[in-house]
């Protein structure tokens, strides 16, 4: 039977964590086989399977005990605790509850790895007489903890998955000894057995991402999930550098047995991400990590699943622009207001139909609120201009302004007629404020 309890923050031992003492929003979750979870109402999952540091009761010996082995004699069979990582993935949640205002999906560990590794494949991965380091337990009690903390997560993904056509994002928690400022983002399925696979189709966690969108999800300029991460300003005057690891690259970080088993690589999986970070962006800079994550998968849900693009017709119809080659230039003037606001600091785009063009210069300024954003050439149907959005041309809900001038063909002042139609003017965005 679940028991349910209150999530208290994080207390350090020492005054050197003072710094990450606040207070979260309360929030009961329920546990169970010494697994807490929580079930949410958006398609987002966090997973958190080294942060526990509770023994089991039934379980005597280590699995480092069982062996004879040191706790760090193989890379593989590592029995360190991610430290705060189960507080990093609870404030998490926490954070993306209040920026999204639904509840994330949520499943951690509160027993100790060197007890049961819930990242690790259970089946025995060595023939009998070899040691199979890589194993995720010894004492045959181990199974329930691990199972139950694996019903969950196929629970939960499989829910995601019912009520969120197919679509939903995985996010694996754990701690690395990287450098401060390093956060590493695995997305590759590396199966050592099997290496020559490793360049094919379906062995990378985030496969159906790609192929509905591309790398512009992870990788934009402005929207990108990996970018949103990068470059963020820390304490001491340093920023945080992203380390992806995706398909070009040799291999996930160490373990991946989460996203290998529940990535969108597999018929029944979502796309899921392995998140690892330095230890002082656990503990002493927590706040700042918890920003950071929750900003950059707020980016990414937004993008894919909540608002892939929003595209609004700000004009539809016909404006004729004509002139005579003795007047003044003319322009037309188009005025509109918005639904939604696009973010500021991320790029929107104009879309221009026109058509009939006679005796036109061959580039047409076009000014949106006073500034140019581009020329269009009307000997093309569509002319579409990115705009960078910096806050000098930020569009409002209430009212904009574009312009788009005209002049004669040439210096001649034979009074010949000019002009052109606008049929169309769109405006359309990735990433918006409701």
């Amino acid at each position: 039977m679940a028991v349910k309890h209150k999530v208290r923050p994080y207390q350090s031992k020492g005054e050197k964590y003072t710094k990450i003492k606040e207070e979260p929003t309360m929030s009961i979750l329920e546990t169970e086989n010494l697994v807490s979870f929580k079930e949410g109402n958006i398609p987002v999952l966090i997973t958190v399977p080294h942060g526990g540091t509770k023994k089991p009761e039934d379980i005597h010996v280590s699995r480092t005990e069982s062996k004879g082995y040191k706790p760090r004699d193989t890379e593989k069979f590592s029995t360190q605790c991610d430290e705060n990582t189960y507080e990093m993935g609870f404030r998490l949640a926490e954070k993306l509850k209040e920026k999204i205002g639904l509840q994330p999906y949520f499943v951690a560990a509160e027993f100790d790895r060197k007890y049961v590794d819930v990242n690790r494949d259970n089946r025995l991965l060595g023939p009998m007489e070899i040691p199979h380091e890589n194993h995720a337990y010894d004492s045959p009690v181990g199974q329930k903890y691990y199972d139950f903390y694996h019903e969950k997560i196929r629970q939960y993904v499989a829910d995601i998955r019912h009520h969120f056509k197919n679509e939903g994002l995985l996010f694996d928690i754990h701690g690395s000894v990287l450098q401060d400022n390093k956060i590493v983002v695995g997305m590759v399925l590396y199966d050592p057995a099997d290496f020559q696979r490793y360049f094919r189709r379906g062995h990378v966690s985030v496969d159906r991402l790609l192929d509905r969108f591309g790398t512009d999800p992870l990788y934009h300029t402005y929207s990108g999930f990996l970018t949103a991460m990068n470059g963020k300003p820390l304490p001491g005057d340093i920023q945080t550098e992203v380390v992806p690891t995706d398909r070009f690259q040799r291999a996930s970080p160490a373990g991946g047995f989460t996203v290998i088993t529940y990535g969108s690589n597999r018929p029944k999986g979502i796309n899921a991400f392995h998140l690892e970070c330095s230890r002082k962006l656990r503990t002493l800079w927590l706040g700042h990590t918890e920003e950071i994550y929750s900003d950059a998968i707020l980016t990414l849900y937004r993008n894919i699943i909540d608002a892939p693009f929003i595209n609004e017709t700000i004009f539809a119809g016909k404006k004729e622009v004509i002139g005579c080659g003795k007047s003044k230039p003319e322009s037309v003037a188009i005025e509109f207001s918005l639904n939604y606001s696009p973010r500021k600091d991320y790029p929107f785009v104009v879309i221009v139909h026109t058509r009939n063009s006679f005796n036109c210069q061959n580039k047409v300024p076009v000014i949106l609120n006073d500034q140019p954003i581009g020329e269009m050439v009307l000997g093309k149907s569509v002319s579409m201009f990115e705009v960078e959005n910096k806050g000098w041309c930020k569009l409002s809900k209430k009212k904009n302004l574009i312009n788009i001038c005209i002049t004669k063909q040439g210096d001649n002042d034979n009074g010949s007629y000019f002009g052109f139609e606008v049929v169309k003017v769109s405006i359309v965005y990735c990433y918006a404020t409701f």
